[in-house]
């Protein structure tokens, strides 16, 4: 019960009296309460809440909105208990308190948070070297293999996906892997931190491989000039871009003649 104290004094002339008293105070408490917890492992118990109306009843508490799977609030202790077997971002949950009889409703706030399990990774293997293909994305030969998963939430598994810094021709690429969870169980955990490689490459793609084409260059009439046109090179389906991904190189191109362009991939 809540009561507070009080010291009332009395005085009739030269006379004085004092006496202690206490003062009931109507309510709920706490009208707070943070509560923390990890997936997997028992929460600590929350306060016991209480709450003191003005008449006589049978009082009844329930707790709004559901606690996470695990968890159970108890209506005859007032308290929130188990083990919490999902995460929970941090809501209010909140008791209400009712009696028989009696129109006063109070309420008390829960705010819960129960953290998901980090994970850990091991022997993640990517290939760190390829030809230019106008991608960032870099090869994964082995996900690798989680650690940290509890008995009885082992329904986990782990995607990675890796990708170079840019996509241009290069060493000493940076190469950053990064995890997702599949799995029934996956919402109890969070995923390994990303892996990061500073030493990936990308090659230059022969301009001899099949898929390399060069548009043809129409012939010129005599200008007196040196003749640049534009020379366009794909890729399969994809345009490449001259001087980021080639450069072109003319000679023999002012005067009457067949005039050479060299295109050299970069």
């Amino acid at each position: 019960q809540f009561f507070r104290n009080y010291t009332v004094t009395g005085a009739d002339g030269a006379e004085t009296a004092t006496s202690r008293v206490n003062v009931e105070i109507r309510g709920i408490s706490p009208a707070t309460q943070t509560l923390s917890g990890v997936v997997g492992a028992p929460i600590a118990l929350s306060e016991k809440v209480t709450a003191i109306f003005e008449n006589s009843g049978t009082t009844t508490y329930s707790i709004a909105p559901p606690l996470p799977a695990g968890l159970t609030f108890s209506t005859s202790t007032r308290q929130i208990y188990g083990t919490p077997t999902e995460a929970h971002p941090p809501t209010d949950h909140i008791i209400t308190a009712t009696r028989t009889n009696n129109t006063a409703v109070y309420t008390a706030t829960v705010t819960l948070n129960v953290s998901a399990i980090p994970l850990s990774i091991a022997n993640t293997q990517v290939v760190k070297t390829k030809i230019f293909d106008g991608n960032v994305e870099a090869t994964i030969s082995n996900p690798g293999e989680l650690s940290g998963v509890l008995a009885g939430f082992e329904n986990v598994g782990v995607i990675a996906e890796a990708v170079y810094e840019d996509q241009s021709v290069g060493d000493n690429k940076t190469i950053t892997i990064t995890y997702s969870l599949t799995g029934a169980d996956a919402g109890k955990y969070t995923p390994p931190v990303n892996l990061v490689f500073n030493n990936g490459e990308i090659t230059p793609k022969p301009l001899s491989d099949d898929t390399i084409t060069i548009d043809t260059i129409v012939d010129r009439v005599y200008t007196g000039v040196a003749i640049t046109p534009t020379v366009v090179v794909t890729d399969g389906a994809t345009t490449l871009a001259e001087d980021t991904d080639y450069t072109v190189a003319f000679s023999d191109n002012t005067n009457v003649g067949t005039a050479t362009v060299t295109v050299t991939g970069t």
